[in-house]
């Protein structure tokens, strides 16, 4: 099992919006304060799933200007 953390930057005023969207794909989200606007817990069977969710799912929320990843160690 793979558990990534996945900070995204979304289009000023689409926050709450992009969240609703994203609640409905990814184990947990919730917005936050700072640079990235909201953290998505995912977890996957496969690095690949990984790489397969963020590019086919969460990249294609054209709200979502930059995403940062982080992967758990355990």
């Amino acid at each position: 099992m793979v558990t990534a953390f996945v900070l995204c930057a979304v289009s000023p005023g689409t926050e709450r919006a992009v969240l609703k969207r994203v609640q409905k794909i990814a184990e947990e989200a919730h917005l936050i304060y700072g640079e990235y606007d909201l953290i998505a817990k995912i977890s996957v069977d496969r690095c690949e799933d990984l790489e397969d969710f963020i590019l086919d799912k969460l990249r294609t929320i054209e709200e979502i200007k930059k995403t940062h990843t982080w992967i758990t160690m355990d």
